[in-house]
């Protein structure tokens, strides 16, 4: 049985402003985590493995690092190269560990070099 227009048009109207309505509360509960990780001192990020590209979950990843917003690309390159170089082989090691199948998760902890070359 095939849907009238009518019935079609209300059916997408109603998956648009059911999209509209995740978007919001995707976009809070962003927020809210921003506000919860910025004053921990913890960093949080995703990595899309195919284009390489961060998604930062806090905004003080890149100000701990002494850039100022959007001075520095959040993508995996440039979080590998601020890596402090005595921590840089475990770190990734866990990464790849992880990436591999061989651990559940990953997890590290690290210091990483500041944009001005102090340790972080």
């Amino acid at each position: 049985m095939a849907m009238s227009e009518e019935a079609l048009r209300l059916q997408i109207q109603n998956l648009k402003k059911h999209n509209a309505r995740l978007k919001r509360i995707a976009h809070d509960a962003r927020n809210k985590l921003n506000a919860a990780l910025d004053g921990t001192g913890l960093f949080l990020w995703q990595l899309d493995i195919p284009s390489g590209k961060l998604v930062i979950f806090n905004r003080r990843w890149g100000a701990m690092l002494g850039f100022q917003p959007k001075e520095t690309d959040a993508n995996f390159k440039s979080w590998k190269e601020s890596l402090h170089p005595d921590d840089a082989a475990e770190v990734l090691k866990a990464f790849n560990y992880h990436i591999a199948g061989k651990a559940p998760y990953y997890e590290a902890l690290h210091r990483m070099i500041a944009k001005n070359g102090s340790i972080t």
